[in-house]
């Protein structure tokens, strides 16, 4: 399917359960634009020792495109039961086109109880796909790369 979400503020979702994906919004085999949103404060718990879980405000998997475009992400994030590949406190991207355009990414994090492989992307994490950044910025405890648990 293909559709456009405009000028919504997503705030406070929050999902707990075993491999938990997507706080706000989880987008399977889609093709969506979204463009002049907020994710503000939005959240999963993994609540085992689980595999897979991510995206905090958005999750994107199996097939399709994700375009964000002239969004904000603030204070979105993942929280495990010292899970294994938990990805993108804000937006976790598998087997999908990912690009980000004109967006912000401020305070977006994961904290999994202790440092594990596979545990990455403070604010972006991706797992086999494309992706494209372009004019955006990263502040405050995001990144795009693995880090530690002690990183910035």
């Amino acid at each position: 399917s293909s559709f456009i979400v405009e000028g919504i503020t997503f705030t406070g979702g929050y999902i707990e359960a075993s491999g938990a994906k997507g706080g706000a919004l989880l987008l399977t085999s889609s093709n969506v634009k979204i463009e002049k949103c907020v994710f503000n404060g939005n959240s999963i718990k993994n609540k085992t020792n689980n595999h897979y879980g991510g995206g905090g405000a958005i999750a994107g998997n199996t097939s399709g495109t994700i375009g964000i475009i002239n969004c904000i992400f603030k204070g979105n994030y993942l929280v495990g039961a010292n899970a294994n590949n938990m990805t993108g406190g804000a937006v976790y991207a598998s087997g999908i086109e990912l690009y980000v355009k004109d967006s912000e990414f401020n305070g977006n994090y994961w904290n999994s109880g202790e440092q594990k492989p596979w545990v990455y992307g403070g604010a972006i994490g991706t797992y086999h796909g494309l992706v494209s950044i372009e004019n955006s910025i990263f502040t405050t405890k995001s990144c795009l790369l693995p880090m530690s648990k002690s990183s910035s």
